[in-house]
């Protein structure tokens, strides 16, 4: 978009920007619009009829952002778990660290 930087010339110009200093109203008009209505770390879990449940990972699964994961039988009970690496350093500077977690092995029934 050359556009862009044609009318910001700082990234933060840009970024502290709406929607509608970057974007036209014809173009916003036009637009599909989505909505995020939980920030939650959870799994969508498969009815195995085309539709899936969101379900929430617990509270210590919420204390930074998991980056990466592995799903296997960690404990040999035949039951699937998660285990999940947590923690980012790398927020824009206005965010502070998330860097609370542990990473966590999550214990399937």
């Amino acid at each position: 978009m050359a556009s862009v930087g044609a009318k910001f010339k700082t990234y933060h110009g840009f970024a502290s920007s709406k929607l509608a200093d970057v974007y036209t109203p014809e173009r916003l008009k036009g637009a599909q619009r989505f909505e995020a209505n939980t920030l939650e770390t959870g799994v969508l879990i498969n009815d195995g009829g085309a539709k899936f449940r969101f379900r929430p990972l617990p509270r210590m699964a919420q204390i930074a952002p998991a980056f990466g994961s592995a799903i296997f039988d960690a404990n040999a009970d035949g039951n699937l778990d998660i285990y999940l690496v947590q923690n980012f350093f790398g927020p824009q500077i206005e965010t502070r660290p998330m860097d609370g977690g542990l990473s966590v092995l999550l214990v399937g029934d």
